[in-house]
């Protein structure tokens, strides 16, 4: 392989792995996490408009659960 072959591999390889990693970055930012997050979650649950029962009802077992098996968040506990 020439030299001018490996250089253009190496910077194809090089765009593509930084694509990946900022594309990954973008995905689990705070922002997009929180999106997910209050997308996930049923709709009796986010027409709550009294901020003290939403938040009462959001820290339910349940609600994890639910959002656990959605794929939306991650039992870090269990990963531990």
């Amino acid at each position: 392989m020439s030299d001018m072959n490996m250089e253009r591999l190496f910077t194809d390889w090089w765009e593509f792995y930084t694509f990946v990693i900022i594309e990954k970055f973008i995905k689990t930012t705070l922002l997009n996490t929180a999106k997910r997050i209050w997308n996930g979650l049923p709709a009796n649950v986010a027409s709550i408009s009294d901020p003290v029962r939403f938040k009462t009802v959001v820290k339910e077992t349940t609600i994890y659960d639910l959002l656990t098996r959605k794929g939306i968040v991650a039992r870090t506990e269990i990963q531990i």
